[in-house]
Parts: C-alpha cells; sequence; structure tokens
C-alpha cells in the first residue's frame, strides 16, 4: 500500500509552481554519483514531478489498490521516492544510468526499450510520462508500426497513466473501457495530455 498521503500530495502539488522543484530538497543529500550534467538543472526539476503527483492524488482519491508500479521510460527514476509501500519497477531504454533508490528492497529496474522487455503490465499500475510516442524510432524505422506495437503491449495494461502523443492516445482509446484526461495542456498548437485509462471496475 502506498504510504504517502493525500495531504502530503497536496503539499507537495502546491510547491509545483514553476519556481523550482518540489522534490529536490527531499533528496539533495542522496544525489550522489551523478555526473553534473546528469542533474544540472536539479533544482528546477529532476522529473515530471507535477504528472506523477497527480497520478498518486487520482489514486488516492479514488482508492485505487496498487501494489506494484511499472514505470516505463523511468529515466533515473528518481520519482522512485514517492512509491514507498509498494514494489516500483522502471523501466529505461538508456544504457549505464545510475538508478536512484536502487538499494531499497521495493525499487528495481529494467534496461530495455519498451515493448522488447519482460513486464508483467496486466497486475500493476502502468506509468508513463513524456515517454512512450515521442521516440518511436527505437521501437520500428515505420512509426506507424512502432506506435501499433506499443499500442498492443498497453492494451495489457489493468490501469494506465500516461502523457503521450495524441497519435498514440489515438490508438489507446479504443482498447480501453474507462478513459479520463487528469491534465490538459496545449502549446504551440500541440496537446499534452495527461491521461487514465483503465479496464477495472475502479
Amino acid at each position: 500500500m502506498l504510504t504517502i498521503s493525500e495531504e502530503r500530495i497536496t503539499e507537495l502539488l502546491e510547491k509545483c509552481n514553476g519556481y523550482g522543484s518540489a522534490i529536490y530538497p527531499l533528496i539533495k543529500d542522496r544525489l550522489t554519483g551523478y555526473r553534473e550534467e546528469d542533474i544540472a538543472f536539479a533544482e528546477e526539476g529532476l522529473f515530471f514531478e507535477e504528472e506523477y503527483l497527480l497520478i498518486l492524488k487520482h489514486i488516492k482519491q479514488n482508492q485505487i489498490p496498487v501494489e506494484r508500479v511499472v514505470d516505463i521510460g523511468c529515466l533515473f527514476g528518481f520519482q522512485s521516492e514517492l512509491f514507498d509501500g509498494v514494489e516500483y519497477i522502471g523501466v529505461e531504454a538508456l544504457k549505464n544510468i545510475k538508478f536512484f533508490n536502487q538499494e531499497k528492497g521495493n525499487v528495481r529496474y529494467i534496461t530495455g526499450i519498451f515493448p522488447y522487455v519482460d513486464v508483467d503490465l496486466k497486475n500493476a499500475v502502468t506509468i508513463s510520462s513524456m515517454s512512450l510516442g515521442y521516440f518511436n524510432e527505437m521501437v520500428d524505422k515505420d512509426e506507424k508500426k512502432a506506435l501499433d506495437k506499443v499500442a498492443e503491449k498497453l492494451a495489457e495494461c489493468s490501469r494506465l497513466y500516461i502523457k503521450t502523443t495524441p497519435e498514440l492516445t489515438e490508438r489507446l482509446i479504443p482498447l480501453f473501457e474507462h478513459h479520463e484526461i487528469l491534465k490538459y495542456k496545449e502549446k504551440a498548437n500541440y496537446i499534452f495530455s495527461l491521461y487514465y485509462f483503465s479496464n477495472m471496475d475502479k
């Protein structure tokens, strides 16, 4: 069970005001062994903090049962700090990365290109923020085939939180019984939306 409280999530969300990272002050003393260029802007933001906090808020408010989280495109995995109490599996395509919190018993990482990784999505809350849909050439040289392959694998998800391109979103909507937008943003005629998809009752 997620140990972070809804009150704590709200408190951190209020700090996501565009003037600095809400998470950096909590873990700055443990950011050792990283190259300067890897965390050069850590004080401004370590990852897509607001998106992950909105996901946690949705989970708490809807009493969604969580035992395992699969985070696709996790990069260094700094966001694993928010998932105490559940199994956190980070999936990252880049190799030779120093993953955060890997010494914790509930945290592990898989290096590989999604969807070509062995990970169970059926019994997990799956997250992908600004990863899938943006680097399609890593999946297949043909962009349409790449999107189809990613969508086919994501169809296995019980619950999916994803911020991606409209092209991938269009493929996902018919695959799930339920979907809702948690955050909508349009910038330079491009839409960046955070979606929740589910084939579960809750």
